[in-house]
């Protein structure tokens, strides 16, 4: 049986909802992974927005996820944990 897992973009608007922008279905939680699906997405904005960094990402503690955003964007982003 494949286990899946989802993650998903979630940006927010200029009235402060968050918007789903992005979505990756994998078959593991590696931090390569995520940071391949992150720097699609760092590419992608960075056509369209030159310069463009995000000012935090919020993740749910996972040490993969935490990696992943740290390789991609270094130490410029907040690393925020959700405690839900």
């Amino acid at each position: 049986m494949w286990e899946i897992s989802l993650f998903t973009l979630i940006v927010m608007d200029e009235f402060g909802n968050g918007v789903p922008v992005a979505w990756m279905l994998t078959s593991d939680e590696l931090a390569v992974t995520i940071a391949l699906a992150l720097t699609k997405v760092k590419e992608a904005m960075e056509k369209e927005f030159p310069g463009w960094v995000p000012s935090a990402f919020v993740v749910d503690d996972a040490d993969a996820e935490i990696r992943a955003v740290k390789e991609v964007f270094d130490n410029r982003v907040k690393v925020l944990l959700c405690i839900w």
